[in-house]
């Protein structure tokens, strides 16, 4: 399990006579409820996609402001979104446009009947899959208005305005075993999504506040990160500290950090540990630790930066070993839901 470095930043925090700079890796989070490795191959399928009907035969808790071009819009984002997410897990194979089907639907239901195991078992075995993931109902409640209310400044002494729109959100989710047809997951999900901006002045408000459309598919997009997070193992960004500066070596590592040349970033730190400053020693060892941790070695990573906190008993050390003891504790069920063997 591999961690991808992808950003540096600049800020410097001097400690004694040695210095930080703060960067930023992706790290891998266990799913909440996995479903792999069992499943790996998957379809994706909208069955909430409306048939074009006359509006007033749609019930208008189902609609955002009764739109169902609106509505059919982000359905279909739920289902491209949640295919570029788990695209980037390592625990599902890539599932490009030819997995992603729809089933049109007169109208809307809150709890849909299950499709027939012989349909799923077809569908799988026509499209090489071992699970169908479904999306079989969507609700979605947005006002018409912005909601506006005054609050009293006691600064300026005078009242200034906070806009809000809320944006509720129901889905359920059915996971399809490919071999049988039956049912190996259910979920009923619901959020809502919250937008507000203060003003003095109200009729600045909307500009600051996203548009139904725009509000609709924001909700779109978390409602697939929702279900991705859940089914299969994903990638955060996490800040990480590492000494950058105290010395010209520590300074010369640091450039090869920066260019993710870490091979040779790790022989000037081993060759640090010879030093007698303390200080410089402890932070080899605590950088050496950071290495272990970009190439998911976090036991020797835990080595190193304990290492580094019997050598100079620094709370930023303390604060990494908490994290690395996390880490190390998530890369077990991180290799049970990746199949990997003990």
């Amino acid at each position: 399990m591999l961690n991808k470095f992808i950003l540096f930043l600049c800020p410097l925090v001097f400690v004694s006579c040695v210095s930080l700079s703060t960067i930023e890796i992706q790290v891998l989070e266990p799913a909440d409820n996995p479903l792999v490795p069992e499943t790996e191959n998957v379809i994706i399928l909208n069955r909430t996609i409306i048939e074009e009907v006359e509006t007033g035969n749609i019930e208008e808790s189902y609609l955002p402001h009764d739109n169902v071009e609106l509505f059919n819009k982000a359905s279909t984002e739920i289902i491209f979104a949640l295919a570029d997410i788990l695209n980037e897990s390592p625990g599902i194979a890539p599932t490009d446009e030819s997995r992603l089907l729809e089933i049109p639907q007169k109208e809307i239901v809150k709890d849909p009947g299950m499709l027939e195991p012989e349909f799923i078992v077809f569908l799988c075995d026509s499209l090489n899959a071992n699970a169908i993931l479904s999306l079989e109902y969507l609700g979605m409640q947005l006002p018409d208005k912005i909601k506006l209310s005054q609050r009293r400044n006691e600064a300026y002494i005078r009242n200034y305005y906070i806009g809000e729109i809320s944006l509720e959100i129901n889905a359920l989710w059915r996971a399809y075993r490919g071999n049988d047809g039956g049912v190996m997951d259910e979920h009923s999900w619901s959020d809502t999504l919250v937008w507000r901006h203060a003003s003095f002045i109200a009729n600045e408000i909307p500009d600051f506040l996203p548009g139904p459309e725009a509000a609709t598919l924001e909700a779109a997009y978390f409602t697939a990160l929702a279900y991705a997070r859940r089914i299969s193992p994903y990638w955060i960004v996490e800040e990480r500290n590492y000494f950058s500066r105290g010395n010209r070596k520590l300074r010369r590592a640091s450039g090869y950090i920066e260019n993710a040349r870490f091979d040779e970033a790790e022989v000037i730190y081993k060759e640090l540990l010879e030093r007698r400053n303390d200080n410089i020693v402890a932070a080899a060892a605590y950088n050496l630790a950071y290495l272990n941790e970009i190439r998911g070695d976090y036991r020797q990573a835990l080595d190193w930066a304990r290492r580094s906190y019997k050598i100079r008993s620094h709370p930023l050390t303390a604060e990494y070993i908490e994290i690395l003891e996390e880490r190390f504790e998530k890369s077990a069920e991180l290799d049970r839901q990746l199949g990997k063997g003990n």
